[in-house]
C-alpha cells in the first residue's frame, strides 16, 4: 500500500470522528437508531488487505451517534456470447491479473430483454473487485472496448464477422456498471433512506 492510501486510512480512522464529535463505537444491533449519513471508506479486513466498505452513521433517539461498516466487494455484470464464458473469465484473469477478488458466473433476469416480466435468466459474470481503485480500471478498459466492438459491428454490418480475434469480443455489454458503489450497498442490502 503506498503512502497516500495509509494517510487516507489514517484520517478516516483518527481525524474525522474528532471533528465531527463522533464516537466510532461498535454497534448494538438490539438498538434503534436512524441513518443519518453514509460514506465510501477505505478500510483494512481480517486479512490486513485493503478493502472498499460503506461507512453508515447513526443517530439514536438519545442523541448518541454510532457507526457501522458494511464490507462489499464494488461490482458489474459481464454480458458474455452464451457458451464462452470460461475462455472469456480466463482471458480476464490472466489480463487483469490481481484486480479481481472473485469471478463467478450467475442467472439474472435480463431487464433489457421483452420478455423480462416472464422471470427467464440470462447468465452474466460477476467481476468482483477489493477497492474502486481496481474496479475503475477494469470496467474503463473493458467499457471502451465494448464501445469500440459495438461501433465496429454496426460499421461492418450484423452476422458479417467469420470469427473471433480476441476474447474481448464474446463481451456483448457491460451491466450495472454505471450503478455508484453507495447506491449498490443499500440496493444490495435492502437499506431504504427517505
Amino acid at each position: 500500500m503506498d503512502i497516500e492510501m495509509e494517510e487516507e486510512l489514517r484520517i478516516e480512522e483518527e481525524v474525522e470522528p474528532k471533528i465531527f464529535g463522533m464516537s466510532y463505537k461498535t454497534l448494538d444491533f438490539d438498538s434503534t437508531a436512524f441513518l443519518t449519513n453514509f460514506k465510501v471508506v477505505t478500510v483494512k479486513d481480517e486479512e490486513n488487505r485493503t478493502r472498499t466498505a460503506l461507512l453508515l452513521i447513526f443517530c439514536n433517539d438519545k442523541g448518541e451517534w454510532s457507526s457501522a461498516y458494511i464490507k462489499q466487494d464494488p461490482y458489474f455484470l459481464v454480458k458474455c456470447r452464451r457458451g464462452h464464458e470460461d475462455e472469456l473469465i480466463s482471458f480476464l484473469e490472466k489480463k487483469f491479473e490481481g484486480k479481481f477478488s472473485s469471478i463467478q458466473i450467475i442467472d439474472k433476469v435480463d431487464l433489457e430483454q421483452l420478455n423480462h416480466l416472464s422471470g427467464i435468466k440470462s447468465q452474466y459474470i460477476k467481476l468482483s473487485f477489493n477497492t474502486l481503485m481496481n474496479y475503475g480500471v477494469v470496467q474503463k478498459a473493458l467499457l471502451s472496448r465494448v464501445n469500440y466492438l459495438k461501433r465496429e459491428t454496426y460499421k461492418k454490418g450484423f452476422g458479417s464477422s467469420s470469427g473471433y480475434e480476441n476474447a474481448f469480443e464474446y463481451i456483448e455489454d457491460l451491466r450495472e456498471h454505471d450503478v455508484m458503489y453507495s447506491a449498490r450497498v443499500l440496493i444490495d442490502h435492502n437499506i431504504r433512506v427517505s
